[in-house]
């Protein structure tokens, strides 16, 4: 499975949840997802670029860019001309997204530019402890973690600085909220240490 968020403005948005997880020791922490944001143009017509892109999906009532999907990642190009990425692994997949992209705007005649800056703006790690969690009692042991299994299969655990981890009863956690891996380890081993205090 893989889970996807889209984190504006301290607010994690769960737009899916498909994540096959293994691994136990801290070295094996998995990088499920990473989203990227690269200025490509100095402005896009998105109404023109939407008429010569018939797949895209373009709905500017609900949302002010065009979306480019891929078999495993989703693209964003916006008036303003920024390039966003969700759903790469690492750097370089986002690297050859964007290149894609790029590519496939210059083909209809429009300018964007592949040599530019990319920068990483959230992380999904996940990790998977190998034994049952007892997510309820979790819920009800701490303050901060909510379990509401009609809404959500897992318990959310917030943390401070808008980091989030998931919590799910097969032992899987996965922790967002950071743009440095590092941040999002420390705060794993923290849920992790929380975990084995409620037992």
């Amino acid at each position: 499975m893989i889970l996807l968020f889209k984190v504006d403005q301290g607010k994690t948005f769960i737009k899916g949840i498909y994540i096959l997880l293994e691994g136990h020791s801290m070295e094996d922490v998995v990088t499920e997802n990473i989203i990227v944001e690269a200025k490509i143009s100095d402005e896009f017509d998105l109404d023109a670029i939407a008429k010569e892109l018939p797949d895209a999906k373009y709905n500017p009532d609900e949302f002010p860019g065009i979306e480019i999907r891929f078999p495993r990642a989703s693209t964003i190009i916006t008036k303003r001309g920024d390039f966003i990425c969700s759903g790469a692994k690492d750097i370089n997949e986002a690297k050859e997204l964007l290149a894609k992209v790029v590519d496939i705007l210059k083909e209809k005649g429009f300018k964007a530019k592949k040599k530019v800056k990319i920068g990483i703006k959230n992380l999904v790690i996940s990790k998977d402890v190998k034994r049952w969690i007892d997510v309820k009692k979790l819920s009800l042991d701490l303050e901060n973690v909510e379990y509401n299994p009609d809404k959500f299969p897992g318990a959310i655990y917030r943390g401070e600085n808008g980091l989030i981890a998931l919590i799910f009863d097969s032992g899987k956690i996965v922790c967002v909220g950071s743009a440095d891996k590092k941040v999002l380890e420390r705060f794993l081993k923290e849920v992790m240490e929380k975990i084995e205090g409620v037992g």
